[in-house]
């Protein structure tokens, strides 16, 4: 599902998906759960026409995405490809279109949670809107979780859901599958919470970096999920409603998303 792949400095290739209007103004960064590849579009008919641009970059081991080279962190890692890659296309913006970067919005769904909050934490002057959907967060659970065969992310567990939202679950089959081509992913996931859970101890401790988001920041969640572990480490964070089942929270609140993210306060 990857539309085009990507090299970075360092030799390695990115698999890069545009969603939504490609002419549109705003840019958002989708990040997608464990396991998944960048082209699942939660509801195209309400992407299309909301003025949003999408991207989303497979992580290092799924889809298009070559692995990381061993050792490092698993989330700076990936901080470091979109870095590369939001410079490309600001300089890009600058050249073709004589327009000036402005700030992104970013999307956390399931594990993506950890990387979008990362990188509105190491860029607190560009991403000013944050949405953590059903958001995975460093939990004791989650931590026992990636240190076992366990899936890490509890927000794929029920596909059949998606069968009353048209075209859904075929979509996300499709994501799944293109994220199987690649090598390695679950295996990053496992140790990005591993990682994060050491930082500070862990459940008691956290994230020690979500101190430093400054975006405007939701959690859009059944409930049933991580995004209370959030709330209680970003005190200005807001809870956006409790949805009905945590499978298709991301398409059932996908229209309420994209307002969040296009809201001019």
């Amino acid at each position: 599902m990857t539309h085009h792949v990507i090299q970075l400095r360092d030799g390695r290739h990115v698999g890069v998906t545009g969603l939504g209007d490609p002419n549109g103004e705003r840019l958002v960064l989708l990040c997608h759960p464990s396991p998944g590849a960048g082209g699942f579009d939660p509801d195209p008919p309400a992407t299309s026409t909301s003025g949003v641009r999408i991207v989303a970059l497979d992580r290092p081991g799924y889809g298009a995405t070559d692995p990381t080279p061993d050792g490092g962190s698993a989330v700076e890692s990936w901080l470091d490809d979109v870095d590369e890659y939001l410079q490309s296309i600001e300089r890009s913006a600058e050249t073709v279109a004589d327009t000036e970067f402005g700030p992104i919005g970013a999307v956390g769904w399931g594990l993506g949670a950890i990387y979008a909050a990362g990188l509105a934490a190491r860029h607190p002057g560009l991403v000013d809107r944050l949405a953590l959907v059903e958001p995975t967060g460093i939990t004791r659970a989650r931590r026992a979780a990636a240190r076992s065969e366990d899936a890490i992310d509890a927000r794929l567990e029920d596909p059949e859901a998606l069968d009353r939202f048209a075209g859904a679950s075929d979509r996300l089959a499709l994501m799944l599958e293109s994220a199987r081509r690649g090598s390695g992913g679950e295996e990053l996931d496992r140790r990005a919470v591993a990682e994060k859970g050491a930082e500070k101890g862990g459940e008691k401790g956290g994230d020690d970096t979500l101190g430093a988001v400054t975006a405007r920041t939701v959690t859009i969640s059944s409930g049933d999920s991580d995004a209370a572990w959030y709330l209680r480490r970003m005190p200005k964070a807001k809870d956006f409603g409790t949805w009905s089942n945590p499978a298709t929270t991301i398409v059932e609140a996908w229209p309420v998303v994209l307002r969040f993210l296009t809201a001019k306060r």
